[in-house]
């Protein structure tokens, strides 16, 4: 299916944003996207399923479909194939004129093996770094955090994958994160924050 993500805050519970993915129906059934038959059906296309994202305030949805209406950003992925390794992932922020407002890029790493990932401005300057965890699993009740690092190496923000429960963890696709803003964040780069929680969800915990 199409995913759906809710913005809340965190105080009020409050939904502010909605986003919901529009996609090719193929690259989200692995039965039929060349990639999962490319690895005799091994692989799962979906984590690599491109997409476009328009992301609206809650309260200009559409009431009758649901859907997002008047978009203040678009969040745009192009597929990469897990057919070949190094094709590494990313994702691009765009707002309602389709002016690019950032972007971001995974980055191959030897060692350690946790994940690696720069989150650009406008001008494809790396603003902020994030080093994924090892163990990204929340199934044992725990929280998987995803560090936010300014470009001098201070950890600055966060992402936390937090533990719904172990029937929705084990049995279901509804996952929650929350994200801690660093302080001196630009309008531009939160959105490219939100951008990096949904490229997370899509990696590390679509099924």
């Amino acid at each position: 299916t199409q995913n759906q993500y809710f913005v809340r805050n965190i105080d009020t519970d409050e939904t502010l944003l909605m986003a919901k993915e529009d996609s090719w129906w193929c690259l989200r059934n692995p039965c039929f996207c060349c990639d999962c038959i490319c690895w005799c059906c091994h692989s799962d296309c979906s984590k690599q399923r491109s997409f476009d994202m328009p992301v609206a305030p809650f309260s200009l949805r559409d009431e009758d479909t649901g859907n997002p209406e008047e978009p203040i950003m678009i969040i745009k992925r192009d597929c990469r194939s897990s057919c070949f390794p190094l094709c590494l992932q990313s994702v691009k922020v765009y707002d309602s004129a389709g002016m690019l407002l950032g972007s971001v890029h995974q980055r191959f790493r030897w060692w350690p093996l946790c994940g690696k990932f720069e989150l650009m401005n406008e001008s494809e300057e790396v603003v902020y770094t994030i080093y994924t965890p090892c163990i990204i699993t929340t199934l044992c009740c725990t929280e998987a955090v995803f560090s936010v690092y300014n470009t001098k190496e201070e950890e600055v923000g966060s992402i936390t994958k937090q533990f719904g429960s172990v029937v929705k963890e084990a049995l279901t696709d509804s996952d929650k994160f929350k994200v801690t803003f660093p302080e001196d964040a630009s309008p531009n780069m939160k959105a490219v924050m939100f951008a990096t929680v949904i490229l997370f969800d899509y990696l590390f915990y679509e099924s």
